[in-house]
């Protein structure tokens, strides 16, 4: 049992645009998702601005609050 709710879902926007939607598991283990440099190809010039929406959520038993602890966002590089 959860008191709160946690993400089940998140929507990825790079720059403004959508990129992706991530899907998690109900779990506090570290999750990690992989995107190819292709992916990444088309903000080349410009600095980035990633935004996350939460979608959906995985209610919780005591309240409909819902939070991220922590994103890491690592390996970042476009060679110009």
């Amino acid at each position: 049992m959860a008191e709160y709710s946690r993400v089940k879902v998140l929507e990825m926007l790079v720059n403004g645009i959508y990129f992706g939607k991530l899907n998690l598991a109900d779990t506090k283990q570290l999750q990690k998702f992989s995107f190819d440099a292709k992916d990444w190809i088309r903000f080349a010039n410009a600095p980035l601005v990633i935004e996350f929406k939460i979608l959906d959520v995985y209610k919780g038993d005591k309240d409909e609050k819902t939070a991220i602890t922590e994103i890491y966002i690592g390996g970042l590089s476009v060679d110009k």
